[in-house]
């Protein structure tokens, strides 16, 4: 439809503008023979203009239209790599889940294999948890680094003094607006860079309660086996204690990250 819309609207012009040229050579005095020549010549011409730059755009729009889709199919490369100073926590966390894992194993067809199996559970969903707040942290490192953080003071110390030597009017005016934006957005950077602070301290903490309670898990265990002639009761609670702790961890995380989300101040 549109290729035949194209093709009337060059004819139309190759129309308009021969019958104008054709005109405007019988006003001019050319010979009565040179009239439809001339009309003719211009009219052809400005069709051949038309068809050109016709089949330009429309090669661009196919160019642009095969982009566009190829783009669409094409899935963003994931990025799950974590920071480097959180990397080796979240190993440790994964390593702690395994170990929790291993030992639940091991305590099948006793009195351990429930509490064990329901530890293991919860420190691997808390291993996952870890991986996912790990993410935070890369969102802000990419939005804050010492460089942004410099060029933006140097940015603002630059308008401040030329809001101060400005006369006063619109100039000045609009210099300290430009003062008062890069203000905010460096109280904004800074206020990103503390919560990283936080989200990276809970996450040690919450990675060092997930090994406490895989140490717990281990002598439980070890009782158990010892234990098993006198059919003697483990208590539990030291293990619960810490799952109560690796709970209260990614409870912090959850705020931590809702504060981030919601720009509120950590």
């Amino acid at each position: 439809m549109t290729q035949r819309t194209d093709q009337l609207t060059g004819i139309l012009a190759a129309l308009v503008l021969g019958t104008a040229g054709a005109v405007a050579a019988a006003l001019g005095g050319a010979a009565s023979w040179a009239v439809p020549v001339t009309g003719a010549g211009i009219g052809a011409a400005a069709f051949a203009t038309h068809t050109a730059t016709t089949r330009r755009h429309q090669a661009g729009r196919r160019t642009h239209t095969n982009s566009h889709r190829e783009g669409a199919g094409r899935a963003p490369v994931p990025n799950g790599t974590p920071p480097a100073d959180a990397a080796p926590w979240l190993a440790r966390a994964g390593a702690a889940a395994d170990t929790l894992h291993r030992h639940a194993l091991a305590a099948t067809g006793t009195a351990l294999a429930a509490p064990l199996t329901a530890a293991a559970d919860t420190t691997r969903a808390a291993e996952e948890q870890l991986r996912t707040r790990a993410a935070a942290l890369r969102v802000i490192d990419t939005a804050v680094n010492d460089a942004t953080l410099t060029n933006l003071e140097q940015e603002r110390h630059r308008l401040a003094r030329e809001a101060d030597t400005a006369a006063s009017g619109p100039l000045r005016d609009a210099k300290r607006a430009s003062v008062r934006a890069l203000e905010e957005r460096i109280a904004a950077l800074e206020r990103l860079t503390r919560l990283r602070g936080l989200l990276t301290a809970t996450l040690e903490a919450t990675t060092l309660s997930l090994e406490a309670a895989a140490d717990r898990g281990t002598v439980l265990l070890s009782l158990q086996t010892a234990q098993d002639a006198g059919g003697t009761p483990v208590d539990l609670t030291a293990l619960t204690d810490e799952l109560e702790a690796v709970q209260a961890g990614l409870d912090r995380l959850d705020d931590l990250s809702r504060t981030m989300r919601d720009g509120g101040a950590p």
